[in-house]
């Protein structure tokens, strides 16, 4: 029986080799994502085995809203937008939908896939875990389960309130679903404990040091430690929960690229990452990926997978 037992760890080890090695080896020759249709590209999540891709779309470039207060402006250009694009020309805002693109055995990525969970009512800032998928949708967060082949209905959940919830993330081993809200006045991370099915704990702040007066958002959970985007420095924040259950030791993160480094997420040995980096004199976004040393601790230079 013993022997057995070590030979299915043994089994599962090298099968979870391979994988993350392949990834390792395929980042290396990892071409352009198939996307040529002009549009705004953001919120990028990739699986933990590197084979699925999450990402938002829209026709409307939203720099000019976020940085001059003005409008935010069509494509002119954008003949067509992407396969199954539900537009909004009333309110652009709403007019983003998720897709999904699946890592083929070749190497290259598949064309995006219009999520079926998508309207016209802002769809982004998307994750999966397990056969789940949490995602925004206006300002609130749904979750869909895959069944049958497809996502199916969207629903949306408890713990959302009257201001803007977003960028959830749902760790599996803690049973914690973790977003931003404004709901206490300013932008923090907000965590609820899943109680059942449908049933989630009254929401609340984290604990510790990660929430301040500044503004916190997009929470990724990766081998217990929580990464997060802090408003006025460019790249990733990160903290480690302490005994007491408080994430504490907050430090930063920067993959050393020339632009505003966001929204990470993490390969399953931790050794890739990929995240949103903008430039900001150009008002231009970017997927871009880099792999860390495993000796030294360094990571290579980030390249772009979506220019």
């Amino acid at each position: 029986m013993q022997n057995n037992t070590y030979i299915k760890l043994l089994l599962i080890f090298l099968i979870g080799f391979i994988l993350t090695t392949s990834v390792r080896n395929a980042h290396a020759a990892q071409d352009t994502l198939p996307l040529n249709t002009e549009g705004w590209y953001d919120s990028v999540w990739v699986s933990p085995d590197g084979k699925m891709m999450l990402f938002m779309y829209a026709r409307y470039n939203f720099f000019p809203a976020i940085i001059e207060g003005k409008e935010p402006k069509l494509y002119e250009t954008n003949a067509a937008p992407l396969n199954g694009h539900h537009s909004n020309d009333i309110n652009p805002w709403d007019d983003s939908d998720l897709y999904l693109m699946i890592k083929q055995d070749n190497g290259q990525w598949s064309g995006p896939h219009d999520l079926p969970t998508n309207d016209a009512r802002a769809d982004c800032c998307a994750m999966i875990a397990g056969d789940e998928m949490f995602f925004q949708k206006g300002t609130d967060i749904y979750v869909s389960k895959f069944e049958n082949g497809t996502w199916q209905n969207a629903t949306k959940l408890s713990i959302n309130s009257h201001k803007v919830d977003t960028n959830p993330h749902y760790d599996a081993f803690s049973k914690t679903l973790y977003w931003a809200s404004d709901r206490g006045g300013n932008y923090n991370i907000w965590q609820a404990k899943r109680l059942d099915h449908n049933g989630w704990s009254a929401p609340e702040p984290i604990k510790g040091d990660v929430n301040t007066t500044a503004k916190e958002d997009q929470p990724f959970i990766h081998n217990g430690k929580l990464y997060f985007s802090r408003d006025g420095y460019s790249g990733n924040a990160f903290a480690t929960l302490n005994k007491k259950g408080e994430w504490a030791k907050v430090k930063r993160q920067s993959f050393g690229s020339a632009f505003y480094e966001s929204e990470v997420s993490y390969s399953a040995d931790g050794q890739q990452a990929w995240f949103v980096a903008g430039d900001l004199k150009t008002q231009k976004l970017f997927f871009m990926t880099t792999t860390q040393n495993p000796t030294t601790g360094e990571w290579s230079k980030p390249i772009k997978i979506l220019d």
